[in-house]
C-alpha cells in the first residue's frame, strides 16, 4: 500500500492515508535547543535540550502504533452532535480529504470533512523556545454551521519517568491558564 511520495521540489514528503504501518514523524526545532517531534497525525512530543530528561510533553513509545498522545485539536457540530479530529488521531474518523505535509521545521495537515476543511501546521518559530500550532478552518458548503473547537496537549515537564507508564505528572507539575496560554509550572 502507498502512504505518499515527496513533492515535485523534493523539499516535503506528502503523505495521503493517516494509516501508515507506524508513526511516521519529522523534526521542528530551532537553534534555541526547543525540539518537536511530530507525526503525520499529530502525535509525538516535545523537548527542550534532551529528549530523556528535559520532557515538555508527554509520549509513550510502547504504545505504536497508536501514536498518542500528542498535539490534538477536537471540533464538535452542535447540532449533529457529531465531533472529529483534523488530523484523523485521536478520533480516527475517516475524513473525506487528508494530506500531511512534512517539510525542514514544519508539518502542515490538511483535512476536510462535510465540507469543513482545516489546515494545522505545527512549528517551532527561530530563536523562540516555543511551539506553535495553527488551525484554520473553512465551510464550503452553502449551510451555517455552529462548531465546537478544543485543543489537547498532555503536558509532563523534565525527567518523568513515562517509560512505565506512571502517572506522576500530577505530583510534579501544575499548569495555569493566563492570557489565553496554558503555562506549565514546576512545583
Amino acid at each position: 500500500m502507498r502512504y505518499g511520495s515527496f513533492s515535485r521540489d523534493s523539499r516535503e514528503y506528502i503523505i495521503t492515508n493517516p494509516k501508515t504501518p507506524t508513526p511516521w514523524m519529522n523534526y521542528i526545532s530551532n537553534r534555541t535547543g526547543y525540539c518537536g517531534i511530530v507525526s503525520q497525525t499529530g502525535g509525538g512530543f516535545s523537548f527542550y535540550n534532551d529528549p530523556r530528561d528535559r520532557r515538555i510533553t508527554k509520549y509513550r513509545y510502547n504504545n505504536i502504533p497508536h501514536d498518542r498522545p500528542g498535539r490534538y485539536f477536537y471540533l464538535k457540530n452542535e447540532v449533529t452532535k457529531e465531533y472529529w479530529s483534523p488530523a484523523w488521531q485521536p478520533v480516527m474518523k475517516d475524513l473525506d480529504f487528508f494530506e500531511c505535509r512534512h517539510g525542514q521545521g514544519y508539518t502542515i495537515i490538511h483535512s476536510g470533512i462535510d465540507k469543513i476543511m482545516h489546515n494545522v501546521c505545527y512549528f517551532v518559530p527561530p530563536a523562540k523556545t516555543r511551539e506553535i500550532w495553527h488551525l484554520e478552518m473553512e465551510n464550503t458548503g452553502s449551510t451555517s454551521m455552529v462548531l465546537s473547537l478544543y485543543s489537547y496537549c498532555e503536558f509532563t515537564l523534565w525527567s518523568e519517568p513515562q517509560s512505565r507508564n506512571i502517572q506522576w505528572s500530577l505530583h510534579l507539575t501544575r499548569c495555569y491558564f493566563r492570557n489565553n496560554n496554558i503555562a506549565p509550572q514546576i512545583i
